[in-house]
């Protein structure tokens, strides 16, 4: 596939949008044409799994094609707002059951809750994907 130069700013665009939505800081994204043909995109920023503000991140993708490196780009960028997404909804999901305790709801409605919790913190904890 042939991009023009609009699409691919668009889609630069894009991933600074969506990487920042995802919590990174400061999110730059960059296409390269390097001297040997390839193409690289570069997403740098500070990425909010790091503790000091300001460690940058970078994560470079190289490619043949242009539609190779951003395909590499999205698999990042749809992890990241994943991982965002799920962190946003356990949140909620304490903030309920903090609530059910606070208003007396039985025990044995909260404490599954609670047990399911534990195991999708254990789980964040130790994925190792990508």
């Amino acid at each position: 596939m042939i991009f023009t130069v609009k699409e691919i700013q668009t889609a630069l665009v894009d991933y600074t949008g969506r990487v920042s939505d995802a919590g990174w800081r400061d999110a730059t994204a960059n296409l390269h044409v390097q001297s040997d043909g390839r193409f690289a995109t570069i997403l740098r920023g500070r990425h909010p799994t790091s503790h000091k503000y300001d460690d940058k991140f970078s994560a470079i993708f190289h490619g043949d094609t242009v539609s190779e490196v951003f395909k590499k780009t999205d698999q990042l960028v749809i992890q990241d707002v994943r991982k965002k997404e799920l962190s946003d909804w356990q949140k909620s999901l304490a903030k309920h059951i903090d609530k059910g305790r606070e208003i007396g709801v039985d025990v044995k409605f909260i404490n599954p809750l609670v047990e399911t919790m534990k195991a999708l913190s254990e789980n964040i904890l130790t994925d190792q994907s990508e």
